[in-house]
């Protein structure tokens, strides 16, 4: 398991929202940010303080929940999307991604889903 002190600057981190954000390490660890990134490569405005996560990795705003983390090995690579490698993945339980389909089918169709 992945914890919040063993992100490194550098890394990408994707949130269940599907956005990515590139990790900024505070050498004294109280002002940890990630910064948010197009897929072109691009820092964009958006900041999310590190405090607001625990260190599982999850937030309160369940969006900003950290699901995947990649790591580039040569600094010049950073922002190139291509060059990262996963590093580590939120495992999902069947039994979640079973609900989501049943929610999802049945508010789009009105009628219930039974798996087997």
């Amino acid at each position: 398991m992945l914890k919040k002190n063993n992100l490194k600057t550098r890394m990408l981190i994707e949130t269940k929202g599907g956005c990515y954000y590139l990790f900024f390490s505070d050498p004294g660890r109280k002002q940890d940010v990630l910064k948010e990134v197009g897929l072109d490569g691009t820092i964009k405005d958006e900041v999310i303080r590190m405090d607001t996560y625990r260190d599982d990795l999850t937030s309160t705003d369940e969006e900003q929940t950290i699901i995947s983390v990649y790591n580039v090995d040569d600094i010049g690579n950073i922002g190139d999307f291509m060059n990262y490698k996963l590093v580590w993945e939120r495992k999902v339980s069947p039994y979640v991604i079973i609900k989501h389909v049943k929610e999802i089918f049945l508010m789009e169709t009105g009628d219930a889903l039974i798996l087997f």
